[in-house]
């Protein structure tokens, strides 16, 4: 094992903390006593630091306060809002992606068992793993005169691969669908306001932009009258019960208001690692190939690998952990063992690779980068 300490280069999967974020979250955990479904004084001022932080992020995504629901993951606000999209709206033509998350995947399945009646279109993909918009627009064309929801992600968490989701936004205005976006891996990094991009979902988490993890968001378009997935207490409007965890949802506030907050800088200092990554692999690493060769189609973030699918790379992230290089085999929403993930079935099995992903930080330095890939260079030093 190397000498260094280990370098974290799996910021898709979670990012640490920030160090505000977690100041602020503290001051709650010492300040706040009370719940904030009781109406005397401690509770008045829990429900004022509640409904404080939903105004503030639904100032910085530009909606309003009451489109906006806490959840414990954005997991959980995916299913609830595909749940009630088919049992509550009437859909039963829901366009998708096989290079969805898990939490879209598998809800989508599971409906598809509950609902005999429910017609999934499976998106074609392009060569990046982008949805094919003309082959949505031909699906959209054929279904139009009924209920339909289009359920596509803004960056992809395994490729980096951008959908262009103001386009997808745009067809389903024109023929009357639902538009519901994952949104989680592009929060916080890239300007986002709901209205530019038509939807009429979207959910987040802060843990991806650096706040507290067990808190996700849930966005409904006002107008959207859907049911709740949890029953009890009553709170959320009565749309998703459970007492609300104060502490996380006033840092997932202060995260997302702090992300803004030198944004060009972060991007240019991840640009320029992602740029030299690159450089380093094409240089060092001949077997591999980089899925993106610029930045237009991805996120900055996210530096995805084929390696080829040989016995030799099975066990590649588990390997380069023994080295002290954390990295991903893609998905980080799985059973915590090595395996071939759905992305890595639909999109690198079928070209002979398998994946490799190195996601980035503003914290990351270019040192860190040399040396995860002397270390790759070594682990895989018998090949080729």
């Amino acid at each position: 094992m190397n000498q260094h300490k280990p370098i974290y280069l799996d910021y898709a999967a979670t990012t640490p903390i920030d160090e505000e974020v977690l100041e602020v979250m503290n001051e709650v955990y010492r300040e706040t006593v009370g719940n904030p479904s009781s109406i005397h004084y401690e509770g008045r001022k829990a429900r004022d630091i509640l409904e404080r932080a939903r105004r503030r992020i639904a100032q910085m995504l530009g909606v309003a306060a009451g489109e906006l629901y806490f959840t414990s993951s954005a997991t959980e606000a995916n299913n609830w809002i595909l749940y009630a999209a088919v049992r509550d709206l009437g859909v039963r033509h829901l366009i998708t992606s096989p290079l969805e998350h898990p939490s879209i995947v598998q809800t989508v399945r599971f409906l598809q068992q509950q609902y005999s009646d429910l017609n999934v279109h499976w998106l074609a993909f392009d060569d990046w793993g982008a949805p094919r918009l003309d082959a949505l627009e031909e699906i959209l064309s054929t279904v139009k005169d009924q209920t339909v929801l289009v359920s596509l992600m803004h960056a992809n968490n395994e490729l980096g691969t951008l959908t262009d989701i103001a386009a997808v936004g745009a067809l389903c205005k024109d023929y009357g669908a639902y538009f519901h976006s994952d949104t989680v891996q592009t929060l916080g990094y890239y300007p986002f306001e709901a209205p530019q991009y038509g939807v009429d979902f979207f959910v987040g988490s802060a843990h991806k932009f650096y706040g507290p993890k067990g808190i996700g968001i849930a966005y409904i378009r006002k107008g959207i009258a859907v049911r709740p997935l949890l029953h009890g207490g009553g709170q959320e409007r009565s749309m998703r019960s459970g007492t609300e965890h104060i502490p996380a949802i006033t840092a997932m506030a202060k995260a997302l208001d702090i992300a803004p907050a030198h944004r060009p800088e972060k991007r240019r200092h991840m640009e320029q690692l992602w740029q030299y990554l690159q450089r380093r692999v094409d240089e060092a690493m001949p077997f591999a190939r980089c899925l993106h060769e610029d930045l237009q189609r991805c996120h900055y973030k996210i530096f995805a690998l084929a390696l080829p699918d040989e016995p030799e790379f099975e066990l590649a992230v588990l390997r380069l952990d023994v080295e002290g290089v954390c990295v991903s085999g893609g998905s980080a929403c799985s059973s915590g063992a090595e395996q071939q993930t759905h992305v890595s079935k639909h999109f690198f099995q079928p070209k002979g690779k398998r994946p490799l992903r190195l996601s980035l930080s503003h914290r990351t330095t270019r040192e860190e980068i040399d040396v995860a890939i002397e270390t790759m260079q070594r682990v895989f030093a018998h090949i080729g």
